[in-house]
């Protein structure tokens, strides 16, 4: 099979996890992906990209087969834990069972989230809620102070526009005074408040992955600026409403995706994690305003953390060939290079630093998320459901000290005098 031939096959594999016209159906295209990666691990990068994208969809279908994608992926792609590491090492890699912190500590300047420092009662108070999206759709903008357009939009939203203009005047139920004090009534608003990632940020500065992420989508955005004004490239538009880019733009764009997906598997090949960039992004994405973008990675992270809670940004060292599913039609973790037993204690504190700053932000979630759903007489909490699930599976190899401050933030959700952070606290 030609590489051409492969590329159309896997895109449309990945196209039937939305687009898929039965549960069966995009289950299939879920295992076929699974099987794709396990013969060309390779594109392993390149393939969690893309379904990346499904996890990030308006569609529920397709985000809950992208989970169930990834879930199948992370189970092929094992990884050493931070137990295997220390009987590698000869058992002294800084504690020997599951209950037992690692000696050594996470380092303070990777800018993680960890317990510490952390109070979801001052969530509570200063934290912005997180509802089924941030309000963007509903930013006035340049508008804002344009009364003529604002009255405009409000008649076409009443659907008192066409014929039915002159029959109500909209001047009899809103004032010209109002539409002018409503944009500055919603900025004093949001000056009494934070967001989730705002507030965070503050905890604890810009984590580390937060400023990986932030890199990664500069260098993904075309750089429209270097390009001279009228210069002679072919310009195309792209299919959402947006600025025009050139082929050259997006040729260099491609171009610098293929670059970071081949560093990435460099770096997977040498030990890495093979699915840190992805956790990354979906722990950045778990605070977001827009409801379907913070259950896609509550989803995504369930589906990884069940499997690879245990050596979540573990760097195991091989023996730099490929073994273990790092070679086509290979099953299993790759074979252990040399590692010492500082390398050890160093992979178990990488490995809690991690796990803990992502339970924080789950918390967070919890105690912030107010998207809820009413089917019959029973209210449904697809965010804060799925994130109480993600938590639970990033929180089995948690040692003893860091449960019990897991279990004090919790008990207090679950003693707020308001019934949806109770909920996320019982969940």
């Amino acid at each position: 099979m030609s590489s051409n031939s492969g590329g159309s096959r896997l895109d449309k594999l990945i196209g039937l996890l939305e687009t898929g016209s039965s549960a069966a159906t995009r289950s299939a295209a879920a295992e076929q992906i699974a099987a794709y990666v396990s013969a060309h691990p390779s594109q392993l990068p390149q393939i969690l990209r893309k379904v990346q994208k499904k996890l990030r969809s308006q569609v529920w279908e397709a985000r809950t087969a992208a989970g169930e994608c990834l879930g199948q992926i992370a189970a092929h792609c094992r990884h050493h834990s931070t137990d295997a590491l220390r009987e590698a090492a000869g058992g002294d890699g800084g504690g020997s069972g599951c209950g037992e912190a690692p000696a050594v500590k996470a380092d303070p300047d990777a800018g993680l989230l960890s317990f510490q420092g952390f109070s979801v009662a001052q969530v509570l108070v200063r934290g912005t809620t997180l509802l089924s999206s941030g309000g963007q759709e509903y930013d006035l903008g340049e508008d804002a102070m344009d009364v003529a357009k604002q009255r405009k939009r409000l008649r076409k939203r009443l659907g008192l526009d066409g014929q039915m203009e002159d029959l109500v005047d909209t001047r009899d139920l809103v004032k010209d005074e109002d539409l002018v004090a409503a944009g500055t009534l919603v900025k004093k608003e949001e000056a009494a408040t934070q967001q989730a990632s705002e507030l965070l940020s503050q905890m604890d500065g810009l984590s580390a992955r937060e400023r990986a992420r932030m890199k990664r989508l500069a260098k993904k955005r075309p750089a429209v600026a270097a390009t001279p004004a009228g210069g002679g490239g072919k310009r195309k538009k792209c299919a959402a409403a947006g600025p025009a880019v050139s082929e050259e733009e997006a040729a260099a764009a491609m171009a610098q995706l293929a670059e970071q997906d081949a560093a990435e598997w460099t770096a997977v090949e040498a030990g890495a994690w093979p699915l840190q960039r992805l956790a990354d992004d979906l722990c950045a994405d778990l605070v977001d305003p827009t409801w379907h973008l913070r259950h896609g990675a509550a989803v995504g992270l369930r589906a990884i953390l069940r499997s690879h809670a245990a050596c979540a940004a573990v760097t195991a060292p091989t023996l730099g060939l490929p073994t273990g599913w790092l070679a086509a039609e290979g099953e299993g973790a790759p074979q252990l290079g040399t590692i010492s037993g500082a390398a050890a204690a160093a992979a178990s504190a990488a490995n809690l630093g991690w796990l803990e700053d992502c339970i924080v932000r789950i918390v967070c979630v919890l105690a912030l998320d107010r998207f809820a759903d009413f089917v019959s007489d029973q209210v449904v909490a697809p965010v804060r459901d799925t994130a109480a699930q993600a938590l639970g599976a990033a929180a089995q190899p948690l040692p003893a000290p860091v449960l019990l401050a897991l279990v004090q933030q919790v008990a207090i959700l679950a003693g707020h005098p308001q019934w949806e952070v109770r909920h996320s606290g019982l969940l």
